[in-house]
């Protein structure tokens, strides 16, 4: 009995531990997402190939009804934080949220998990880098979600 109960203290501290690509963002409003996953993404960060789609795809659970979900993405580049262009449709994320595995469109309701699937192109003009991206959805006037992802650029 000792024996498992030594062997569940040590799984939980190995990985409770770990760290992962993406974590909250530190002074937001928004909600964590609940998971990201992106095959780019393993360990504590993601491989991006400038000029390619990145593709993740995050579980979230708003804390109310939204009718707009404005992307917008940032990253850090020598020291200056830089809005990143999204194209159109990812520039808004109700063209891509879904429930029950269905696209759904906007609005989106409170305490309802959603997934969010993100393809972004990495712009070819960013310079090879390793920086940490800070992904948020805006309904206009408030952070809805919000995650930093562990990012190299090649």
């Amino acid at each position: 009995m000792l024996k498992i109960i030594v062997s569940l203290i040590l799984i939980f501290a190995l990985t409770n531990g770990q760290e992962t690509f993406w974590s909250a963002c530190q002074n937001s409003n928004g909600v964590a997402p609940d998971l990201v996953e992106s095959d780019a993404c393993s360990g504590t960060l993601c491989q991006g190939q400038r000029g390619t789609v990145l593709r993740a795809e995050v579980t979230f659970t708003p804390r109310q009804n939204h009718n707009n979900l404005e992307v917008r993405v940032y990253a850090t580049i020598l020291g200056i934080t830089v809005l990143l262009p999204s194209e159109p449709p990812h520039d808004n994320a109700c063209n891509n949220i879904f429930h029950n595995n269905q696209q759904q469109q906007c609005p989106i309701v409170g305490q309802r998990q959603y997934l969010w699937i993100i393809d972004m192109l990495i712009p070819q003009s960013l310079p090879a880098l390793s920086t940490r991206v800070r992904y948020e959805i805006w309904d206009g006037t408030t952070e809805v979600l919000c995650a930093m992802i562990n990012a190299v650029l090649t």
